[in-house]
Parts: C-alpha cells; sequence; structure tokens
C-alpha cells in the first residue's frame, strides 16, 4: 500500500495507515496489464469467382463476409474506480468492433 498520494493540486499528503484501500490518486502497485481484455474471436469468410469474357480479360466476383458469427468482440473496458464515490464500473464494456459486415467486389483484369 503506498505511503504518500497526491492531492489534486499535485502536493504530497501522508494516507493514514488504517485505510483499507488507497485513496483515489495514489500510486498503487498493481502489476503491468493486471486487468486483461476479453478475448477476441471471429470467422472471416471470402467466396470468389473468376470468370473468363477473352483469352486476356478476365473477371473476378467478390464476396466477403467479416464476423459470420455475429460474436460481440469487446474492444474495451473502463480501466477506472473511484473508491470515494462507491460505485466502481471497472471492468464494464465501453466499446465493441463492428459487427457482421459484408463487402461485394468486381475486379476487371486484363
Amino acid at each position: 500500500m503506498p505511503t504518500e498520494c497526491l492531492a489534486p493540486n499535485n502536493q504530497p499528503f501522508a494516507v493514514a495507515p488504517n485505510v483499507p484501500a488507497p485513496p483515489f490518486g495514489c500510486v498503487g502497485d498493481l502489476p503491468r496489464n493486471a486487468f486483461p481484455r476479453p478475448g477476441f474471436f471471429q470467422i472471416d469468410l471470402r467466396l470468389e469467382r473468376k470468370i473468363s469474357l477473352t483469352e486476356r480479360v478476365n473477371m473476378d466476383v467478390i464476396a466477403d463476409g467479416f464476423d459470420m458469427l455475429n460474436r460481440l468482440n469487446v474492444s474495451d473496458v473502463n480501466p477506472l474506480c473511484d473508491p470515494t464515490s462507491g460505485v466502481c464500473t471497472a471492468g464494464q464494456p465501453t466499446a465493441s468492433y463492428d459487427p457482421r459486415t459484408f463487402q461485394f467486389a468486381l475486379k476487371l483484369n486484363f
């Protein structure tokens, strides 16, 4: 537990030894990456068909699908917790990756 914290004016102040949790603004001793993010899983699919128009010219018809299982992939979570407010939202999702998407293309090769 830290023995010195910074006040809002960046001046140090002492922490009472019987405080169960360090006050807001204290430098703690958590290691790096102590709170890992949720896992990421995605299946992408591509269908492509080449169609010959002449000997030298052909066309590719392409269909791509991303995140085919439409799984919610959380991209970020709230890392902050303010013990003085009594409410801790650390670990709650704040952003997610795009849902299932499709793209279509025609490519002319000559």
